[in-house]
């Protein structure tokens, strides 16, 4: 089983794509969330996809989710509660995604090493998931948090990990801010170069982390050419 997702295909004709960027939509949020804000950054040498989590939202028709958090889920402190079906819910979610992710890798021909995977929400902490186990290019982190913890020591990742932006909301009324610095102390520790901001925000992409986002494509699409 495939990931329904929405592409576009790099913008500059006769040249070959610089990268490859793929964006994951939060909680209840579908592949069309973030591919409306794809021209804001401004990177037609890139070639774009944004894929829909598997699983249907339970409130919003047209929603998906890459696991439950309809009914068991809750914060004490810095630490999410998730219901029982958690663990086999995100790992048949990241096992589609790493398999999307291959396939979309093979098909466009540009390899993971030329990659920007972002997230946001739910989506961030997938991205956080995947960037500890494959050799992404860069990872844009937005508004999320670690949904497992993160391991403790550089030697046990499988991979050296990639340029890092990290972004949260001050005012986030739906992910506590102190996930997003609990999950960034971690990176720290695993020696992750992190680009770290909180913005006068709450849940959302605002027009100062669009700009950010831009910048930080822009950096690591100049270490591609």
């Amino acid at each position: 089983m495939t990931l329904h997702a929405i592409a576009i295909p790099n913008q500059e004709p006769g040249a070959p794509p610089v990268g490859l960027y793929i964006a994951l939509h939060g909680w209840g949020a579908n592949c069309k969330d973030l591919f409306g804000l794809s021209p804001y950054l401004k990177r037609p040498d890139f070639y774009m996809a944004f894929p829909d989590a598997p699983y249907p939202h339970p409130y919003n028709p047209e929603g998906r989710m890459w696991y439950d958090l309809s009914t068991e889920f809750t914060t004490t402190g810095s630490n999410f509660s998730f219901g029982t079906n958690f663990e086999n819910e995100l790992a048949a979610s990241r096992e589609q995604l790493i398999n999307w992710i291959q396939d979309i890798s093979f098909k466009t021909n540009i390899p993971l090493n030329r990659t920007i995977l972002s997230g946001f929400s739910q989506g961030a902490a997938m991205t956080l998931d995947l960037g500890c186990r494959m050799p992404f290019a860069a990872l844009m982190i937005l508004s999320g948090y670690a949904h497992t913890p993160l391991p403790s020591d550089p030697s046990h990742l499988p991979i050296s990990l990639p340029p890092m932006l990290m972004a949260h909301g001050r005012h986030d009324p739906v992910v506590p801010i102190e996930l997003a610095r609990d999950a960034h102390q971690a990176l720290l520790k695993l020696n992750a170069p992190v680009q770290y901001h909180e913005l006068e925000m709450g849940h959302e992409i605002s027009l100062d982390l669009l700009n950010l986002m831009q910048i930080f494509v822009g950096e690591v699409a100049k270490n591609l050419r």
